[in-house]
């Protein structure tokens, strides 16, 4: 049986120089940070999962800007390529759902401290990425 790398999506959602990020409660990476995202499903726009899984993981509706960071997370029994997403625009209250034990808004030096679900940190780390949140 061949195996193919997964594509997920994530959303960085950014509001006055802070992101979402949410602990996951289960593996891979049970107890990590990341931002809400999961697995396209066949058939599906990657901006359409990214919709639907951040509302499973946050409570939150959004409306997905563009791509801004591509992640591909390897490892011996794993191949996943991420595509993180720019949220600006979003309505709701951000609560806890599905795959996350917590999810809330933090700052720059918050993100550093926390331990983080892996390709996170490169991410985080990325001139671009850091620009558009106003990290530099």
């Amino acid at each position: 049986m061949a195996k193919n790398p997964k594509i997920g999506v994530a959303g960085i959602i950014v509001n006055d120089r802070r992101v979402v990020l949410g602990r996951r409660g289960h593996d891979p990476g049970y107890g990590l940070w990341a931002f809400p995202g999961g697995h396209v499903e066949f058939g599906e726009r990657l901006e359409d999962a990214l919709c639907r899984e951040v509302q499973e993981e946050t409570d939150l509706l959004i409306i997905p800007s563009r791509p801004i960071y591509i992640a591909q997370l390897l490892g011996s029994d794993y191949h996943f390529v991420l595509i993180d997403f720019l949220v600006t625009d979003f309505s709701g209250v951000l609560r806890a759902g599905s795959d996350l034990d917590e999810v809330r808004w933090v700052e720059e030096k918050e993100a550093a401290a926390l331990p983080l679900a892996d390709g996170m940190a490169a991410c985080l780390a990325d001139r671009g990425v850091r620009e558009i949140l106003g990290w530099m």
